[in-house]
């Protein structure tokens, strides 16, 4: 126990060397950043030791350089040396002697993984998530995390689409997996949007572009893990749509559609489905100015399926839509229209939360009669009570009294 404690010190000896050298800490500093080392290295040479001892030498190693870097700012230190980057080594070190013992603790993977994320250690993430996911396949977390990390770490979009599509299928009908691959095709769709605007290229051009680019990142290399029923994800789509024409329809969000139907087939849960709707409603709803028709898909099986028919706040989200919509394209067309400064200041006063055009008002009206003769519930009846109470007349709340 000694002589490995004793190896793991005298490994530290020039960055503590190079720290004292610089001048961000005296000679008595030093002893006492090594004796305290030392106690947590025979703490964790124990047999009884714990995660809690592992934790702690991470944390008391973190806020070590964080004085380190206050000091470094203060003497106005410019140049980067060894002493620079062994904090990051040696929580790196931790980690991997607590992942050796704990490797069951998603949590402690989850750790690891933000640090080596957050100290930009790109290969050793590449390293971890293949590791992470071979010890547990059936964590969700872990899936969407490594999808992220394709996504924002490596600007690949297609091998984030690839490790969702895994996922699910280790966690057949897992709703988050879903909602993670429904905004993850439509922010796909948006950013080949975006770019075909600024480069004025078309459909195709774009998409290529984009793909090429995908082909060249690197990517996490995770093996086939156990219970992975492989399946061709092209003849998956061909059902719905060839090759050719995805491609084209792929920029208006037709993979996010088919992602949305293929969910709420599987979803097993009917609380669940419909709390997966929602979602996807309110995503698709921030790209409804690039993206109409996958919103407008989402409102349409809310109409037809029988099983978000029989849940009200289906129906609430359906009417809160159409009052939002109809309200941003009145203001919209407001903002194109010229009009004189006084007309305008008085159009802005007369707007306030409660004025609804009474065109939509009665529209809203017969969405919320529609919804009482299918589901005639005592949470809809509240729902339109709301809805009459703040916006009707007084006719209108006797008629529904």
């Amino acid at each position: 126990m000694a002589d490995s404690v004793q190896k793991i010190l005298e490994r530290s000896i020039p960055e503590l060397e190079d720290l004292q050298e610089r001048g961000l800490f005296n000679e008595s500093e030093i002893r006492s950043i090594t004796n305290k080392r030392r106690d947590y290295e025979y703490r964790l040479q124990r047999r009884g030791k714990t995660l809690e001892d592992f934790l702690r030498y991470i944390e008391y190693e973190k806020s070590l350089d964080k004085l380190r870097l206050l000091r470094k700012e203060r003497l106005k230190l410019q140049k980067n040396t060894l002493s620079d980057f062994s904090c990051t080594k040696r929580v790196q070190f931790i980690f991997d002697r607590a992942l050796q013992r704990f490797q069951r603790n998603v949590s402690l993977w989850l750790m690891c993984i933000d640090h080596a994320i957050a100290t930009k250690s790109g290969k050793r993430v590449g390293r971890l998530f293949p590791k992470a996911l071979r010890l547990h396949p059936l964590n969700v977390k872990l899936w969407i995390k490594a999808a992220e990390w394709e996504c924002n770490g490596n600007q690949s979009f297609s091998s984030a689409r690839i490790l969702l599509s895994r996922g699910l299928r280790l966690n057949r009908g897992d709703p988050t997996l879903y909602r993670e691959l429904f905004e993850l095709e439509l922010s796909y769709a948006s950013v080949i949007k975006e770019r075909r605007r600024i480069l004025g290229l078309d459909n195709t051009t774009a998409e290529e572009s984009v793909e090429n680019e995908s082909i060249s990142e690197t990517k996490l290399s995770i093996p086939q893990l156990p219970n992975e029923v492989v399946e061709d994800d092209a003849n998956t789509n061909n059902k719905d749509l060839s090759q050719d024409d995805a491609k084209k329809k792929m920029i208006q969000g037709m993979l996010a559609v088919i992602v949305f139907n293929n969910a709420i087939q599987k979803i097993k849960s009917t609380k669940d489905c419909i709390q997966f709707g929602l979602d996807c409603l309110n995503i698709s709803s921030t790209y409804y100015d690039d993206i109409p028709n996958v919103t407008n898909h989402v409102l349409s099986v809310f109409e037809t399926n029988t099983k978000f028919n029989k849940s009200e706040d289906c129906w609430e989200a359906r009417v809160k839509w159409h009052l939002r919509s109809n309200n941003d394209s009145d203001s919209s067309s407001g903002d194109d229209e010229e009009m004189g400064v006084d007309n305008s200041s008085r159009k802005r006063a007369r707007k306030n939360v409660y004025d609804v055009d009474a065109t939509v008002k009665e529209d809203v009206i017969l969405l919320y009669k529609t919804a009482l003769k299918i589901l005639p519930s005592v949470k809809m009846y509240d729902y339109y009570v709301k809805f009459i109470l703040l916006y009707g007349t007084g006719k209108e709340i006797l008629e529904c009294f």
